[in-house]
């Protein structure tokens, strides 16, 4: 067992022997471990040296030839020293073959290859080395190395302090002091090298820092003189009050509450923050950075507090009066339900509450709010005012909230007068009104706003998002405005709601009224014409039949206007075809005064069923479930459209078919429906009325009232259908010697198209026949 060790033994003391740690003295002997140790170079060399350094390697041949020689044996040199105005050639040169990098107040160097170590000690310029350490101990080496990557990681590029020499740009670093002397010094160099600005935020310790320090404080004043502009955000407390005054002579002061941190940005283009410091005491860190794009954003968030906060003036006002300071916090969720409570104990004259659901009603009084509210308007004069969305299963328990609560004398109370009873008064908010914001409003003093994130939880806690609470004047007067507003449109809403009814009841009246002596004149002028055989009295009698015509449908269409208003149209339906439907109105259009003077052609194309192996096939039935009345109305209203604006020798188009609806129709892919079309080649839909075309009183007839097209929706809507209008485009193929492309030209009339569901939703697909019939 000793024998088979003895090898292993031999070895360690071998290894042993050979790592060794020496100190050479004499340049001689530091040159030549020097050369021996970059010879022994395989992949990289690490290198730190003071400013005198870069002289020695450059005008020393040997040690130049040396670095050469890594190189040219494909190694890497990386190099950390002080560049300085003086050295700056020599780094330039190194820096065309190594890796060079700057670290201010470096002392002597170290060396590092795979295996060795070398330490020299203050360097001379332009002379060999004349005392070195060398180490090959493993240990060793590894801690230069770890020293080594530590001033690699804390140096900046050389390009950046070349461009600081030679240009007097400043590099980009961020660094940490340490030391309050060592902070308070590099704080008055930094002073004095301010140009146009310095912005400065401070706890509320700070004040007392910056004052009673003489030496900081003087060099504050001298900024001042110096036309350096100055701003002082810090939180302004009874307690620094004196010395916050001191500082408001020499620079703007304003006010944020609980600022946290300090830090100063002077030019816009350095940043510093310091560590938490007792009173009275300067910081003991420091992080100083010049990176622009932090120091941009760090002056971009100075610049936001700064907006928020308050002017020293007023805040010091507030302390000395004794004041309440005006805030906006935002508030946990928790904390919600107890800030409500005390903000109601609070309540002196009114109380505005806004439920954003109904279910926020329901979350407060299981919480208790509604009946801490109930209480307290029990012990004092207040008025309540409630707005709370329209909900038909809690409107029960709105008004019996609302019992619960005093009895008020009268909706018109004041305030201030103490003979009248409190108000409590509940409006109602309508759908599309509603707003994600529950607001607690306590004596146009404090606001509590709560955004609602999920509505269906039971617990306030979990059911609200984030929650603000405020007593500031601009916030709170918002917020009251906004009430007041919706309280004002709900009222509106009311009084418009009695209008409307009573002026549909006045115009449902006044159309029956107008109904019953029509008819008559109708009848008797039908009868004078047949009795009468002299021409002008004849048309004299024409004249009286079609106005009292005229007249009659003006007064039904008003009835069918109120009717659809009011969704109380009643429809009369009935099975019939409807192709014959279209058929006979066209017909009686024919037959009509109007058309005949219109000279327009009117032509019905008829869709039918075709079977594949057909070559023809005859028109087939649509029959259709509908009120035959109103869908003749509806027709004819369309026609009466197409005649009026298309002019003499246009065309119009009537086309009827059974088609399986799409997307374009609004229905769901594959219901069947019938749909009618009308299409002209007049003037078209008018830019201005397309978008309103089916609204009432909407029209550029001369003739016409505006209400055939509101009518004609209503009715088709009411039978589960829809109804469209659409210009007509020419299109045309325009060929570019790689095919054609279809472009649309002018606008030529106009199609309205309406559909009716059918029931049979088995039948076949059924295509439009090309088949023209002019009746």
């Amino acid at each position: 067992m000793s024998t088979s060790n003895q090898p292993e033994v031999k070895n360690k003391e071998t290894a042993a022997a050979a790592a060794t740690t020496e100190i050479l003295y004499g340049a001689e002997n530091a040159v030549e471990r020097g050369i021996k140790f970059m010879s022994n170079v395989q992949k990289r060399m690490d290198i730190t040296f003071d400013h005198r350094g870069p002289s020695i390697v450059v005008e020393i041949p040997s040690y130049w030839d040396g670095y050469l020689d890594i190189i040219r044996r494909g190694g890497e040199i990386r190099v950390v020293t002080e560049i300085t105005s003086a050295n700056v050639n020599y780094c330039k040169q190194i820096a065309k073959i190594a890796k060079v990098r700057h670290l201010n107040g470096m002392i002597g160097g170290i060396a590092m290859n795979e295996t060795e170590y070398m330490a020299t000690t203050t360097l001379e310029e332009s002379r060999p080395l004349t005392q070195v350490i060398y180490s090959n101990v493993d240990e060793v080496v590894r801690q230069g190395r770890c020293l080594f990557e530590s001033l690699w990681e804390n140096a900046i590029p050389a390009e950046d302090r070349l461009r600081e020499i030679e240009e007097g740009v400043e590099p980009e670093r961020t660094r940490v002091m340490h030391g309050s002397d060592q902070i308070l010094n590099w704080t008055m160099e930094s002073f004095s090298k301010i140009r146009e600005t310095f912005d400065s935020c401070m706890t509320s310790d700070g004040p007392s820092i910056l004052f009673e320090n003489a030496a900081l404080m003087k060099a504050y004043a001298q900024l001042k003189d110096r036309g350096i502009k100055l701003r002082f955000l810090t939180e302004i407390t009874a307690d620094n009050l004196p010395y916050c005054k001191q500082i408001a002579k020499i620079a703007e002061v304003r006010h944020l509450d609980r600022v946290k941190g300090t830090f100063g940005i002077a030019d816009k283009r350095q940043y510093a923050a310091s560590g938490i410091a007792h009173k009275g005491e300067v910081p003991s860190r420091l992080i100083v950075s010049t990176v622009r794009v932090f120091v941009e954003h760090q002056q971009y968030s100075f610049d936001a507090l700064w907006e928020k906060a308050m002017s020293a003036e007023q805040r010091i006002g507030q302390i000395e009066e004794g004041l309440e300071p005006e805030y906006i916090k935002t508030i946990d969720n928790s904390e919600v339900q107890r800030i409500v409570y005390e903000l109601l104990d609070k309540a002196q004259e009114e109380v505005r509450i806004i439920f954003s659901t109904a279910n926020a009603f329901r979350r407060q009084k299981r919480a208790g709010g509604l009946q801490h509210l109930i209480a307290i308007a029990k012990k004092r004069r207040l008025r309540i005012r409630l707005l709370a969305p329209l909900d038909k299963n809690i409107q029960k328990e709105y008004e019996r909230f609302v019992r619960e609560l005093p009895p008020a004398s009268h909706h018109h109370h004041h305030p201030h007068n103490q003979d009248d009873k409190q108000i409590v008064d509940i409006r109602y908010i309508e759908p599309g009104w509603h707003s994600k914001i529950s607001l607690l409003i306590v004596d146009s003093r404090f606001s509590l706003a709560a955004e609602l994130r999920d509505d269906t939880k039971e617990t306030v806690n979990e059911a609200i998002g984030l929650a603000t609470l405020s007593n500031s004047k601009a916030t709170v007067s918002s917020y009251v405005s906004m009430f007041e507003s919706m309280w004002m449109q709900s009222e509106l809403h009311e009084k418009l709601k009695v209008h409307s009814k009573m002026q549909h009841e006045f115009i449902n009246i006044a159309a029956h009224e107008l109904r019953t002596p029509i008819q008559p004149i109708i009848g008797l002028s039908d009868v004078l014409y047949i009795n009468t055989t002299d021409d002008r009295q004849r048309e004299l009698v024409t004249i009286i039949n079609r106005n009292a015509r005229r007249l009659k449908t003006l007064a039904e269409d008003i009835l069918d206007v109120t009717k659809i208003e009011s969704h109380s149209l009643k429809l009369q339906k009935e099975h019939f075809n409807l192709r014959e439907l279209v058929a006979d109105t066209i017909q009686d259009v024919k037959t009509s005064q109007e058309y005949k003077d219109s000279k327009v052609q009117l032509f019905y194309k008829s869709g039918g069923d075709q079977d594949e192996d057909s070559d023809g096939g005859s028109d087939d039935d649509i029959v259709v479930e509908a009120d035959k009345e109103k869908i003749m109305q509806v027709i004819r209203n369309l026609l009466d459209n197409a005649l009026e604006f298309t002019n003499e020798g246009g065309v119009v188009n009537v086309e009827v078919a059974k088609m399986h609806t799409n997307n374009d129709y609004g229905e769901a892919a594959s219901d069947l429906a019938a749909v009618v079309s009308i299409k002209d080649t007049g003037a078209g839909i008018a830019p201005e009325i397309l978008p309103v075309m089916f609204d009432k009183f909407v029209t550029k007839s001369n003739r016409g009232t505006g209400l055939g097209l509101f009518i004609s929706k209503g009715i088709v809507e009411a039978h589960g259908g829809r109804i469209w209008g659409e210009n007509n485009y020419y299109c045309y193929n325009r060929g570019d010697g790689g095919g054609s492309k279809e472009k649309k030209g002018k606008k030529k009339g106009a199609t309205f198209t309406f559909t009716l569901p059918l029931k049979n939703k088995d039948c076949r697909f059924i295509r439009p026949s090309a088949k023209n019939i002019a009746l």
